[in-house]
């Protein structure tokens, strides 16, 4: 096997999945109805958040890859951000919000068409403050963090040193949104997980990919608590469900299409901006700080002031130093190559035996969406 990281990397990922669903399968044949419903509410999201997606693949990348926890954290892209970083990805993931929204409003209004009627609802209710934080916790914090772990940090990280961004971040949004298990959540899903990979790889961090995660999460347990409290933004989703919705099809198609446009190309902007905050200043910032020391030079105590062949040699260092940091200029053809610089990696078709467990987590994920859909159309 020409490519065993990928391999390793995709049963990782598998074995994660098949205890995902192992647990949802044992909660619906009532493994934890002896508990309070609060009580096992938590105990189930902290199993399935912190056990399932954080401890089991660690482990098993521990285990697999023989790698300390250091380096195994900065591999998986644990890297600081600037605070201009930090606000930047606030209002992408206020965006990715109603990104989300106009997208799962459309998706599901289609399923509506095929018969498919959501069975129970989300069943979320945060009537008081201490039910609202704990849905911040549970539905925001935890997923935010755990979530981003795996499937940014373990499948997007893994992925893109083997096969390249492009490629890393079509086989983690679509395995995130599978893994969500229900058809009503897939597509929009893995939109949602296409965004957050691209911030996580022009930030160069899994930081703002969990920001970004909880921010869209936060802000949909917060219009529930605000809807049964009659609170500011109560009457948010009814708005936006009357401008995406109409009578006249032409018109919905019309507005959901210029909302999403111009959705999209703020986006692009801030995820310009992104790039150059977290890339390009930093390359600056190497390159200002190595020319001023090249001014001058200590010897023995003694300033000495460096020849200009010095400076030339000097500069030449500095430039092969910083070309693993930049995308290759040469392959940019598109302002899309410079967020998501192709690579040699992007060159490489992984065999069938190679992504064998990423084909299984398909397969197990497609087999239980179409189950929810048949479910909700009977």
């Amino acid at each position: 096997m020409k490519n065993k990281n990928l391999f390793l990397t995709s049963l990782i990922y598998f074995i994660t999945m098949v205890l995902f669903v192992g647990l949802r399968i044992a909660s619906s044949l009532g493994a934890f109805n002896g508990l309070n419903a609060d009580i096992a509410n938590i105990v189930f999201s902290l199993l399935i958040q912190v056990v399932v997606m954080f401890f089991v693949p660690l482990v098993l990348i521990k285990v697999v890859f023989k790698k300390g926890l250091k380096q195994t954290f900065a591999d998986l892209g644990f890297q600081k951000i600037s605070a201009r970083t930090f606000l930047i990805v606030i209002i992408i993931g206020v965006l990715a919000f109603f990104l989300n929204l106009v997208v799962s409003t459309v998706f599901n209004g289609l399923l509506g068409f095929f018969g498919y009627n959501p069975t129970g609802g989300s069943g979320s209710t945060y009537e008081t403050f201490l039910q609202f934080l704990k849905g911040i916790l549970l539905v925001a914090v935890l997923p935010g963090i755990f979530e981003e772990f795996l499937h940014r940090g373990v499948l997007l990280k893994g992925y893109s040193k083997e096969v390249g961004f492009r490629r890393a971040i079509v086989y983690s949004s679509i395995l995130f949104g599978l893994m969500h298990l229900n058809v009503g959540q897939v597509f929009y899903a893995i939109i949602m997980g296409g965004l957050i990979a691209i911030t996580a790889i022009v930030s160069n961090s899994i930081y703002p990919a969990m920001i970004v995660h909880f921010i869209n999460n936060a802000i949909n347990v917060y219009l529930v608590y605000a809807i049964q409290n009659n609170l500011f933004g109560a009457n948010f989703y009814s708005n936006i469900n009357s401008f995406l919705q109409s009578n006249n099809p032409l018109l919905t198609f019309l507005s959901s299409f210029l909302f999403l446009g111009i959705i999209i190309v703020v986006l692009v902007i801030l995820f310009f901006q992104l790039f150059k905050e977290s890339t390009v200043n930093k390359l600056q910032t190497i390159k200002l700080k190595v020319e001023k020391g090249l001014d001058k030079e200590i010897f023995y105590g003694e300033e000495k002031t460096l020849e200009a062949s010095e400076i030339a040699a000097v500069n030449t260092v500095l430039v092969e130093k910083l070309k693993p940091l930049l995308p290759d200029f040469s392959n940019i053809q598109s302002p899309v190559d410079v967020l998501v610089p192709k690579s040699e990696s992007d060159k490489y078709t992984p065999t069938v035996l190679e992504n064998l467990f990423y084909y299984a987590s398909i397969c197990l994920g497609v087999i239980i969406t179409i189950f929810t859909f048949i479910w909700g159309v009977v």
